[in-house]
């Protein structure tokens, strides 16, 4: 059957919403990694003497290959875990920039730094580990600009990048996370240390060495198992689930930082140094301190059912939420029934448990008084899987009490005090369900406020003990609480809904003033707390009493908001009395101009404004404008007498102007040659070398001839030396010597278009790239009777009269043997980079395409002729075209043979991968191209083929594909 074609988004959001769900999907696919490869980690012995071997297996852990890859050329642990960094790190800078969090130049930035090794970096960008007392720190980069000062990105682990306006404010700032992380020795000498296009290679084996010490220390600390023994986990490594954490707009910092599971800190630098670790562990992010530009926000797509300014952004899991497939336990259901309150289901005899979509098998582990995941067949009950613990809100998650299982310390099961017996409303209750009540009045009202009112109520039975009153909100959570530590479910609380018409006090208000109120409640109480505040208050009717629910605080707060509110509003109100709505919809908006410029025409009174913005400034020039160009205004004048002399000669000047013609600047015959990037960077070479202002005069009196009614401004004599300087430079970095006669050489005139461009293709390939571009500008444009240059050598001076001699020994034969390459069969042409199609699809298996994951794609080689001939095959010819559309190719060229002309490319395999052609090719090209594109047959074949150049043979052959990281999009299946 053939599949439906794929449909395209809207095409406001077809680019940018396309890319950003593609980099979160990347984000999941690391975080599930993650979870899989920590499955492999070796268990440990249950002895010590043992801990040098164990130390081994996991130091062989991570060279070993990674399961899937291919064999003939197997990828690390160390190696996947370095491309996963960097993957996520630009999917990181995607994302935020998306969200608003981050602008356009610093996606660039990232874009064009962080690329996988052994890319080159710019000159001009660093990449700088951060160095505390000679000391690296694990998981944190620096990347800046020596261009722009005022651009800093810092890159965590654990909160992705985070922009700064200078390096004082980043070191700043790192002084005060090191306060925070317990450095209070002495204040550390904080330095950056230049790591180069290697940086991400050495973030990982800092951070694989963090992840080592603490399986060292979690080892040998048996006293502390609960505490600063335990095992982080590999999200230490990498955390998308923080990270996302950190960007959304209604995540507290501090909070995202509480749910994560830190690594191992040592108190002090000085305790580190005694522990012996090669670097420090991560510290944790923080939000981004540099206010954005309003362009860099409104840049974002508004999308549907997302938050102003930013894109809608998955909720990835938590990493410890995520349990390996080993312990899934397939084709069960969940019974009949309430569930338990434990969670935890009896079916067919054995216990699971449900966590997302999934059932996993587990066991009761008496001796540390918790639950474990178990797989079936283990050969030691005691070793079967990591301990797992069930939070007030339902889900399960990796109890951390050490590396080894039997190890540490029991937790003993909640009981209550003799002193302190439960109140009647409480006496049928279990332990557990007590803890989960404690815990869920701690999630409602706070840590400190939960405790006290739950020690309160649980006192009130006490012999001669006095019933404390308990407020109305109090009784409610009290309540709400109770219900859900009985019978493990939440009661359904429908917010209230808003009415059509608002309180009398808040008539006055715009709609922008009662957001600012809503959020000023949110940001004082919780979000639901204050959002229930705002509703109730704001369209209570006329008259009505203030809800059961609203607290005495919760009045005060919103009667000194509201005063806040109404202090805005008179501040942002104009001075002149509002105009009563029955008026307002009269009155014209249009104002009488005054009499200096009542005849004026647009552009003369735009022409006007400029010249005063020109003179004055922006602001004043605005203002000035605004008083003297209409009468409306003219009341009280602020305009000194300087600037009104100004206003009429400026107006006299507009009035001259017209009924002349418009004088226009052209560009110097000097110049002629210079192309317009060319005349740019001559721009830049002046104010770099003479400064702004010195650069920019020189730049506008040279390049441009002026109408006889103005005169350019003169130069001095070293103005003009550096102006010839600068032109020569330009010149001198052209391929080809500058001639001022850039016409065809004559030995070259009987040539046609197409064997001009063949005679290119032959010295590109016999002596590589970039060498055959610059000898074929050198000689195809070689004045008569004008020798070479020193740079053509005799061994150029051959492959030129060899290849010109190739091109004209087949002009006169058949079509079929005229080719683009040699050592192609005579239907594949060559493909420049102007003429590459933007879109393209690869067809491919499905276990291809699943490879390696989400990360990255491997587009491997095929036999395309009988003669041996490889490449890459692509199509522009999208899924829902039918096969018989395509021209007959030889096996190959499709993954699957088909008979039925009907079927569509999508169907053969049902997996495909749309890419965008060309910046996908930039990012593995880099400066020295690896690839070329050939196109099958005439122009609308819609087929070419992906090949390596001929100076980097190997770098896509069957053993090493072409990796894509970026650009590209995979459909698979479904299930």
């Amino acid at each position: 059957m053939d599949m439906l074609p794929p449909q395209a988004p809207p095409a406001i959001v077809s680019s940018c919403h396309q890319a950003c769900d593609d980099a979160m999907q990347r984000m999941a696919g690391t975080q599930r990694w993650l979870v899989d490869q920590q499955a492999e980690l070796p268990e440990p012995g249950d002895d010590d003497a043992v801990l040098d071997e164990y130390l081994a297996d996991v130091a062989a852990f991570w060279s070993e290959p990674v399961p899937g890859t291919p064999v003939e050329d197997p990828i690390p642990r160390r190696e996947a875990l370095n491309r996963r960094l960097i993957q996520a790190a630009r999917d990181a800078a995607l994302l935020q920039t998306g969200m608003g969090l981050l602008d356009a130049a610093s996606l660039a930035l990232v874009q064009a730094a962080v690329r996988p090794y052994p890319y080159a970096l710019p000159l001009d960008i660093r990449l700088n580990d951060v160095v505390v007392d000679d000391v690296p720190i694990a998981g944190m980069l620096v990347l800046r600009d020596d261009r722009h000062d005022d651009r800093v990105l810092l890159f965590t682990v654990h909160a992705g990048w985070e922009l700064f306006p200078s390096i004082e404010t980043l070191l700043g700032d790192l002084q005060y996370r090191l306060h925070e992380e317990g450095e209070d020795d002495a204040p550390p000498s904080i330095s950056l240390r230049n790591t180069g296009a290697t940086a991400f290679t050495g973030m990982t084996e800092h951070l694989i060495g963090a992840l080592e010490d603490s399986l060292l220390m979690a080892w040998s600390a048996d006293a502390l198992v609960d505490t600063q023994s335990s095992f982080p986990g590999f999200e230490a490594l990498v955390d998308p689930h923080a990270m996302v954490t950190t960007w959304t707009d209604e995540a507290d910092v501090s909070s995202g930082r509480s749910r994560r599971s830190p690594p191992l800190r040592p108190t002090s630098l000085a305790r580190g140094m005694r522990d012996g670790l090669k670097q420090r562990p991560p510290i944790g992010g923080r939000v981004a301190r540099l206010p954005l530009t309003p362009s860099g926000r409104e840049a974002a797509v508004a999308l549907p059912g997302q938050v102003q300014g930013g894109l809608p952004v998955l909720a990835l899991p938590a990493a410890d939420t995520l349990f390996p497939t080993r312990f899934i336990v397939r084709d069960v259901t969940t019974p009949p029934g309430p569930a338990p309150l434990d969670g935890v289901f009896v079916i067919n005899g054995t216990q699971v448990i449900r966590q997302g979509e999934h059932f996993y098998r587990v066991r009761f582990d008496a001796g540390m008084g918790g639950w474990r995941l178990n797989a079936t067949g283990a050969l030691d009950a005691r070793y079967t899987g990591p301990l797992i613990e069930r939070r007030p809100d339902g889900i399960w998650h990796y109890r951390r009490a050490g590396l080894a299982g039997g190890s540490g310390r029991p937790v003993v099961p909640a009981k209550r005090r003799a002193s302190a017996p439960a109140s009647v409303d409480v006496d049928q209750l279990t332990p557990e369900q007590l803890r989960i009540l404690q815990g869920e009045l701690c999630e409602r009202i706070g840590l400190s406020d939960g405790i006290e009112l739950y020690g309160r109520v649980m006192r009130q039975a006490l012999p001669g003990a006095q019933a404390a009153p308990l407020t109305a909100r109090e009784l409610a959570v009290w309540n709400q609480s109770l219900a859900f530590a009985r019978h493990g479910q939440r009661p359904v609380s429908t917010p209230p809904r808003p009415r059509t018409e608002l309180s009398p006090e808040l008539r006055e208000f715009s709609a922008d003033d009662l957001r600012w109120i809503q959020r000023r409640l949110i940001r004082r109480f919780e979000f639901a707390d204050g959002s229930r505040i705002f509703h109730e208050m704001a369209y209570r009717p006329v008259g009505a009493d203030v809800g059961p629910t609203m607290t005495n605080e919760h009045a005060r707060a919103w009667t000194e908001v509201l005063k806040e509110a109404g202090e805005r509003h008179l501040q942002a109100a104009p001075l002149t009395p509002p105009t009563p709505p029955a008026l307002r919809e009269r009155a014209s908006v249009s104002r009488r101009k005054s009499s200096d410029i009542e005849g004026f025409s647009h552009a003369e009174t735009q022409k006007l404004r400029y010249h005063l913005k020109h003179r004055l400034g922006n602001e004043r020039g605005s203002q000035v404008y605004r008083e003297m160009a209409f009468e409306a205004s003219r009341g009280t004048p602020t305009a000194s007498s300087t600037e009104q002399a100004l206003w009429d000669e400026i107006v006299a000047f507009v009035v001259d102007q017209r009924g002349k013609p418009r004088a226009r600047k052209t560009i110097s015959t000097d110049i002629a040659d210079i192309r317009s990037s060319e005349r740019q960077a001559l721009r830049t070479m002046l104010k770099e070398r003479l400064g702004d202002k010195e650069g920019e005069t020189v730049y506008q009196s040279m390049v441009y001839t002026y109408p006889s009614s103005s005169t350019p401004p003169s130069l001095t004599a070293a103005q003009r030396t550096a102006w010839e300087q600068a032109l020569s430079d330009i010149r001198a970095t052209r391929v080809r010597a500058y001639t001022r006669d850039h016409a065809l050489s004559p030995s070259l005139a009987d040539m046609s278009t197409r064997e001009l461009e063949l005679l290119r293709v032959h010295l590109r390939e016999r002596i590589h790239y970039y060498p055959g571009e610059a000898l074929y500008h050198e000689m195809a444009h070689l004045p008569p009777g004008t020798a070479p240059s020193a740079a053509v050598t005799p061994d150029k001076l051959t492959a030129w009269q060899d290849a010109v001699a190739s091109v004209r020994s087949r002009r006169y034969a058949p079509a079929s043997e005229t080719i683009a390459r040699d050592v192609l069969d005579d239907n594949l042409w060559f493909v420049p980079e102007s003429e590459w199609p933007e879109v393209v699809f690869y067809y491919a298996p499905q276990e291809s395409l699943e490879r390696i994951g989400d990360t990255a794609i491997a587009l491997g080689q095929s036999h395309l002729s009988a003669e041996g001939i490889r490449g890459i095959p692509l199509f522009t010819l999208a899924p829902d075209v039918p096969t018989g559309r395509v021209a007959s190719l030889a096996k190959g060229w499709l993954p699957s043979p088909t008979k039925d002309a009907h079927r569509s490319l999508g169907s053969l395999t049902g997996a495909w991968a749309r890419i965008e052609l060309r910046p996908a090719l930039k990012a593995i090209n880099g400066e020295a191209p690896a690839f070329e594109v050939f196109r099958r047959g005439n122009i609308d074949s819609g087929v070419y083929v992906l090949r390596p150049t001929a100076r980097s043979a190997t770098a896509g052959t069957a053993r090493h594909p072409a990796w894509l990281f970026d650009h590209y999009s995979v459909h698979l299946p479904s299930p």
